[in-house]
């Protein structure tokens, strides 16, 4: 059991890079301004789909289990940063405009934006959308779990279908497409990334990545130049969507994704124990960064953003979380900054 605990473990660190890489790849794109070639580029990237499925990847066990403590503790997680940094950014924001006439936004946030930040996930504090993804999908595959026991994977398997008729259908797009932005881009996205979620659940229900060991480095090398052509061309047919259109795109690249990072191997050394430490945070980066990102410009008068100023602002937002995480160790509130 100890040699079985052990190798686990050591697998594990190549998805806890991945993870990292993802999340310094979204904050540099968000906090740095970018010619739009490069733009294109970064935005056609897979960072948050790969996100998506390894959520759920890591979420079936317990789904198909359906642990109650442990679904507990993963919507708390959810719920607890989706309601109170969008509420923290509310207050902060209203308080420093009414005293320096400037906060984060520049303007001082009515009342009924927060609320509608909180039904939709995407108003002022933009990024909690995918928060709000998350939670629909957790909580719709927990309903599920419990309502079909151990027919779960195959009815995944079914709701995963049905979106990506929705989607390449153009049903859901020529529906949403009337409403507001920001009511069309949240529902819409959750059509998007429910089969990512589904395939997460189908590699793990098989054990997949656990089958893939060893692989050499010219296969390595060929995944890698793969993710590449993904990245760089369009190789499948556009859709009319949301955010990530790119359903076929995506999943292909985020399993490639998948598969390369976890053949990495790294024995428990000093390195393993700072990756390791590095992307217990990712979360919480996420959650913070653009708070970060406004009041630096706002405040210090950081105008010229670009790669550097993003990497310092996530270095910020690691040493926030990391000091938060200390504080609120022994506290639900912990789930602010992880």
């Amino acid at each position: 059991m100890e040699k079985i605990q052990h190798f686990y473990k050591k697998k594990k660190i190549g998805i806890e890079i991945l993870r990292a890489l993802l999340c310094l790849w979204i904050v540099i794109l968000h906090c740095s301004k970018i010619s739009t070639k490069q733009n294109k580029y970064l935005h056609r990237g897979f960072h948050v789909p790969t996100f998506f499925m390894m959520a759920f990847y890591f979420y079936y066990p317990i789904l198909y289990e359906r642990i109650i403590i442990k679904i507990s503790n993963r919507i708390c997680r959810l719920l607890i940063p989706y309601i109170i940094w969008p509420v923290f950014s509310f207050i902060l924001n209203n308080s420093m405009f009414e005293i320096f006439s400037a906060g984060q936004y520049n303007f001082k946030i009515p009342l009924k934006e927060l609320f509608l930040q909180i039904i939709f996930g995407a108003r002022f504090h933009w990024i909690f959308w995918f928060q709000f993804n998350l939670i629909i999908s957790t909580l719709l595959f927990t309903i599920l779990s419990f309502l079909f026991k151990k027919k779960l994977l195959t009815i995944l398997c079914f709701l995963g279908i049905i979106c990506l008729y929705l989607h390449f259908s153009n049903f859901v797009y020529n529906i949403l497409k009337t409403y507001r932005e920001f009511i069309y881009t949240t529902l819409g996205s959750t059509i998007e990334l429910i089969p990512l979620a589904v395939i997460g659940c189908i590699y793990k229900s098989f054990n997949l990545l656990s089958k893939i060991n060893n692989i050499p480095l010219s296969i390595h090398i060929a995944l890698i130049s793969l993710v590449y052509i993904f990245f760089k061309y369009d190789l499948f047919i556009p859709i009319s969507g949301f955010r990530y259109p790119y359903i076929l795109s995506n999943i292909t690249v985020s399993t490639l994704l998948l598969i390369i990072f976890n053949s990495i191997l790294l024995k428990e050394n000093i390195l393993f124990s700072i990756i390791d430490n590095i992307t217990k945070f990712t979360g919480g980066i996420y959650y913070i960064h653009i708070i970060i990102r406004d009041y630096l410009s706002n405040f210090l008068l950081i105008k010229d953003r670009n790669y550097l100023s993003g990497l310092i602002i996530y270095i910020i937002c690691y040493i926030i979380c990391f000091i938060g995480i200390k504080i609120f160790q022994n506290s639900k509130l912990k789930y602010l900054f992880i």
